[in-house]
């Protein structure tokens, strides 16, 4: 069976994919719609009691007007005697039929005569009177009057609120303290058991006895919630059950399809995995055809791909052929190329030399003939000019020599102090040269001193000529880092235009009189050493800098 056929399965299976997020959208939108019901219901009964809360509110205020003007009418402002305080009071909550009632003055501690001094601290709708005793185990409504007459006085009313709402329907209020007024069991719990069975913001289905009622929480204030609900048939379905039965289903039904596909997807991709590990094998150089069983055997859409894939990895095969042949040769072009560049240089180097030999021999040969006495600075300039070749010759068999250096362990500190009189030795005194050494008593490194001695000596000898258009100033440092001993020489020189790498190339030279060979016989002698030396142009100090790094050893070590 082709792809083609898998994909069409695909697609059944796609289908059925829809048909269950089309069941989970209408289960959700049937859930909704029966919570929304429910809602709209709840939000109902919350109105309703905050609507009686608010009537009886106003009425009783109207009652705290009314007794402060009989309090005033009467002249009833002193209430210094606390019997007659006490007499008028009772007078007053029975008539009124109020709960609670009192008149206290505003300058002393509130405290003495009610929980909250400051009314806008109130958890309205419903107040707790007092945090212990009697008063403490309900809500009332509180009003308050100012007694005017006498203006440090406030009276202070209170009663329990009365609502009333069809048989079935209940509510709570609470707090975070406990309830504060409620209907039917709701009234009867606990705020531990209230906050366990309703959830905030949601609709909650508990079974009373043999009855179902339909519970919300909704949020009054930040302290202060209400509970409302009502009885149902018990056979209702709320959103909360639609959602978790459609959700088992739809997870046993993606559960099935996962089982389905893997097995299926195992054995229709198994060939594409075969082909993909080919394909990375040859991006590694791997060049490694796909076997037969696929090729032959596979899926026609694949065994296709695996066909070309095959086609492609030959002539990869013999394009790489084609292409080592094509490095020997460049590289064998290079090679003469480079011989013949650095043949070039050397005759370059050792005919001026020559010339000037041959120069000055023709110029003693016509002084003999004559009889005319010879000229010294003639036989003086090729005595030179021979030494000049002498050298040539000899930088040319140190440079294809290579010979090991003698490594001799010896500490940096000792090392540097050798080379620094070595140098000072070799040089003019009239030469403005420092040295300065920033590394640990302790370091040491492996060298063989004579091979270093002539690598300073070239890069010194470099640094003097550079600088010879202006005021000599060369700087020796030596500094160490965790695993490396570092020797800079600085000096204040042209410098080099070029790029810093190209100055150790063979016959590479910016001097009239230059072989080319010094700086490479030095990068020589140091790599002997297995380290690395490096140029550098510090432009804005003005100074060209050749850093010759050498790795530490071992104190204890018996080797260099």
């Amino acid at each position: 069976m082709g792809i083609r056929t898998k994909i069409a399965l695909g697609f059944v299976v796609l289908t059925i994919t829809v048909i269950t997020l089309v069941s989970v959208w209408g289960a959700q939108k049937l859930g909704f719609t029966v919570d929304s019901s429910d809602l709209v219901y709840l939000e109902n009964i919350k109105d309703d009691v905050l609507k009686q809360l608010s009537t009886q509110q106003t009425l009783l205020n109207k009652q705290a007007k009314e007794a402060q003007k009989a309090i005033e009418n009467i002249g009833l402002t002193d209430f210094s005697n606390q019997q007659k305080r006490s007499e008028i009071i009772a007078k007053l909550k029975d008539s009124l039929s109020l709960d609670y009632a009192n008149v206290f003055e505003i300058s002393k501690s509130f405290n003495e005569f009610f929980q909250n001094s400051d009314s806008s601290n109130r958890n309205y709708p419903l107040t707790r009177l007092f945090d212990t005793g009697p008063l403490s185990h309900h809500g009332y409504l509180v009003s308050e009057a100012l007694i005017n007459s006498n203006q440090n006085l406030k009276l202070v009313i209170a009663a329990k609120p009365n609502i009333k709402n069809k048989e079935d329907d209940v509510f709570c209020i609470f707090d975070t303290n406990g309830i504060l007024a409620g209907k039917g069991f709701l009234a009867d719990y606990s705020l531990e058991v209230l906050k366990d069975t309703i959830t905030f913001d949601s609709t909650k289905q508990i079974r009373i006895n043999d009855k179902v009622y339909r519970l919300r929480c909704f949020e009054l204030n930040n302290s202060t919630k209400i509970v409302t609900g009502y009885l149902t048939q018990a056979t209702t379905l709320v959103k909360t059950q639609i959602n978790s039965l459609m959700s088992r289903l739809a997870i046993f039904e993606i559960l099935g399809f996962l089982i389905l596909g893997y097995f299926w997807g195992k054995k229709i991709f198994a060939p594409m995995k075969t082909l993909q590990d080919s394909i990375d094998k040859v991006s590694e150089g791997q060049l490694q055809k796909i076997p037969p069983e696929i090729t032959e055997k596979g899926y026609e859409e694949i065994s296709t791909v695996a066909r070309s894939f095959n086609q492609m990895v030959d002539q990869l095969s013999s394009a790489r052929i084609n292409l080592i042949e094509a490095q020997k040769e460049l590289a064998k072009k290079e090679k003469m190329a480079t011989l013949g560049r650095f043949s070039a240089g050397i005759a370059h180097e050792i005919n001026n030399p020559l010339g000037t030999i041959l120069m000055s021999a023709g110029m003693i040969k016509d002084s003999l003939d004559k009889n005319y006495p010879v000229n010294q600075e003639d036989i003086t300039t090729i005595i030179e000019e021979v030494k000049r070749c002498r050298d040539i010759i000899e930088n040319l068999r140190t440079y294809t020599k290579k010979t090991k250096p003698n490594l001799i362990k010896t500490s940096f500190k000792s090392f540097f102090e050798e080379e620094k009189n070595n140098i000072l030795k070799n040089i003019n005194k009239e030469i403005n040269i420092s040295f300065d050494y920033n590394a640990s008593e302790e370091s040491f490194i492996a060298a063989d001193k004579r091979a270093m001695e002539q690598v300073f000596n070239n890069l010194i000898k470099n640094a003097i000529e550079a600088s010879k258009d202006t005021k000599v100033l060369i700087k020796v440092i030596a500094e160490e880092s965790d695993n490396e001993c570092i020797i800079r020489v600085l000096d204040n020189g042209k410098g080099f235009e070029c790029e810093p790498e190209n100055i150790f190339e063979p016959m590479f030279t910016t001097k009239a009189q230059g072989t080319g060979l010094g700086l490479v016989i030095c990068q020589a002698i140091i790599e002997g050493h297995n380290g690395k030396i490096k140029a550098d142009r510090l432009k804005n100090e003005g100074l060209t800098c050749f850093n010759i790094i050498l790795p530490k050893t071992d104190k204890d070590s018996k080797g260099g």
